[in-house]
């Protein structure tokens, strides 16, 4: 045992670690969506898990401020829609990060500890709700400029998606704008 515990320290089984993880987030992914599973397994640590995870691919350049934003607006629309984490954060093309081409997903191992952390920390605000919102209620996110060029690239023209004129900003941290329902 004390053998097992002294791997686990090392970076060789870190990297082993990560890569369990990721391996286990991914066939409880194809499991929930074969409808042979369901979030009613998940603990409360895997759905903290899970909405770490998409703090840190959604915002991970942003300042604290912006990780602790998108946590709330995860757990804002959890409470709306009285959904698990996972039901919002997996629900198809919701959250960039889980679509199956998205660069951050396919690199979450090499996610520096820094932003890991305050991941963590936005994620456990969020989802407990502790300290005010700083998203004044918002539901949906995005980055305004990333998201034109997105667009443009696929031929959509330099827009936003149409559910923004539907909503109203409630907030803007770092590089993203917040929104809620009218």
């Amino acid at each position: 045992m004390q053998r097992l515990r002294k791997s686990l320290t090392t970076p060789e089984g870190i990297a082993w670690l990560s890569v369990a993880g990721w391996l286990f987030l991914s066939l409880w992914v194809w499991w929930s969506v074969q409808g042979q599973g369901g979030n009613e397994m998940l603990t409360q640590g895997e759905e903290k898990l899970i909405l770490r995870w998409t703090i840190v691919q959604e915002a991970e350049g942003e300042p604290f401020d912006g990780k602790l934003g998108v946590g709330w607006a995860i757990m804002n629309r959890v409470r709306l829609l009285r959904l698990s984490v996972s039901d919002v954060c997996f629900a198809p093309w919701q959250f960039s990060a889980w679509n199956t081409d998205s660069p951050t997903r396919k690199r979450l191992d090499d996610i520096g500890p820094g932003a890991m952390d305050e991941a963590r920390l936005a994620a456990e605000q969020a989802y407990h709700g502790t300290g005010s919102d700083p998203t004044n209620g918002a539901t949906h996110y995005l980055n305004p400029v990333l998201t034109r060029k997105i667009r443009e690239k696929a031929g959509q023209g330099a827009t936003l998606p149409g559910w923004v004129a539907r909503m109203k900003k409630t907030a803007t941290i770092g590089l993203h704008d917040f929104y809620k329902e009218l």
